[in-house]
């Protein structure tokens, strides 16, 4: 992917659209845009051939923004992180379709899984350690995302979507599973220095 951002940066900088002094933020923002892009098409395509589109749509708006506020581990490579993410979308995609959780135990997971969220997060990387004041700020901003999403929980219980709220129980589920990740390799980050 980065050869690919460098070939456009490159392009840009030739045809004087830019200037060689940005050369690698533009590097970095092309290779960004090209990895999330290709991701989200796989993600796209799998749900869409298995007619899951919606429950997609709603695992990655809803693990974005818990992600974006509650921290966890970040793999050290693109193709680690692309394969990875990809088989967790595809398992939790497949596994709302075939597996029926009775709603009230599926309630009980989202509520015990939102407060555990909450508690443990904000996690930070050792690529992103976090000031006191980001904690704080990211705790608040990640219990204002989690209010949402049980409001929109709420409603989708009121109209009885079980697949999309299977899907939202193993998101969190799985957000849970990424910040102990997180936990646990900023300890042994830390161990071992």
């Amino acid at each position: 992917m980065e050869k690919l951002a460098r070939k456009i940066t490159d392009s840009f900088i030739i045809n004087k659209v830019i200037g060689e002094e940005v050369r690698e933020v533009y590097v970095y923002g092309f290779n960004l845009v090209l990895e999330v892009g290709l991701n989200l098409i796989i993600c796209l395509v799998f749900s869409s051939v298995i007619r899951m589109l919606p429950e997609a749509v709603m695992f990655l708006a809803v693990f974005q923004l818990l992600r974006s506020y509650s921290g966890g581990v970040h793999l050290n490579s693109y193709l680690a992180c692309s394969v990875l993410s990809n088989i967790v979308v595809f398992t939790i995609l497949l596994a709302a379709k075939f597996i029926t959780i009775p709603l009230a135990i599926n309630m009980a997971v989202f509520v015990i899984s939102a407060f555990v969220i909450f508690m443990i997060g904000p996690v930070e990387d050792i690529n992103r350690p976090l000031t006191p004041e980001e904690k704080k700020n990211f705790r608040k901003k990640s219990g204002y995302a989690l209010i949402f999403i049980s409001l929109i929980y709420m409603l989708l219980y009121q109209f009885r979507c079980e697949r999309l709220l299977v899907v939202l129980m193993y998101t969190l589920i799985l957000m849970i599973a990424v910040q102990i990740s997180g936990k646990i390799r900023l300890h042994f980050h830390k161990s071992s220095n």
